[in-house]
């Protein structure tokens, strides 16, 4: 048993002399990966900032093409709406010039599904609108609400520079370089 325990001894002495001389002979092989590699990597075409769920009451017209009897109907409605930014417009966008990295936020793109055409709700209950043109309202009125609600977009677009941020934060901080944001920010 004694026998044993020594050839282990040995083996874990032996291996850890090897484990050691590795790390100080061999040399050392870190590699940084840029933004532009890490894209590449993940074939990301467009970076999604931020989800939604998005209540809204749209408004439409019954009988649009009847200018005596119009008649307002009101939609509510539920959507998905997803924030993103094409990554092939950024790439256009960088400039780097005197260690600095200077970079603009694309125009995002706003995608709106609506969730559920059976939660739809109209007023006046009676209303005789095709679910084709209550979709389409409803997608053009969400689109528009969410691209006037300057918040979200703020959000989204400071969620954008903070993983681009995150990103190139191995090459930032460990070079002179420091990244400019052309929007003022």
């Amino acid at each position: 048993m004694k026998e044993i325990i020594k050839k282990t001894i040995y083996v874990i002495l032996f291996l850890a002399i090897i484990f050691v001389a590795c790390i100080k002979f061999l040399p050392s092989t870190i590699k940084m990966s840029s933004s532009s590699e890490l894209i590449k990597k993940e074939d990301i075409e467009e970076l999604s900032t931020a989800k939604m769920q998005w209540q809204g009451i749209a408004e439409t017209y019954t009988n649009p093409n009847n200018i005596v009897a119009k008649g307002k109907t009101y939609i509510l409605y539920e959507a998905d709406v997803k924030i993103s930014y094409n990554i092939e417009n950024f790439k256009n966008s960088i400039k780097v010039e005197d260690k600095k990295i200077y970079m603009g936020v694309p125009k995002p793109e706003i995608e709106v599904i609506i969730t559920d055409d059976k939660s739809m709700d109209f007023i006046p209950k009676s209303t005789k609108i095709s679910m084709e043109e209550s979709l389409k309202v409803c997608k053009e009125d969400a689109e528009k609400e969410v691209n006037e609600n300057t918040e979200i977009i703020k959000t989204s677009s400071e969620n954008f520079k903070k993983y681009i941020e995150g990103l190139l934060y191995s090459f930032t901080e460990n070079s002179d370089y420091e990244i400019v944001w052309e929007d003022g920010e």
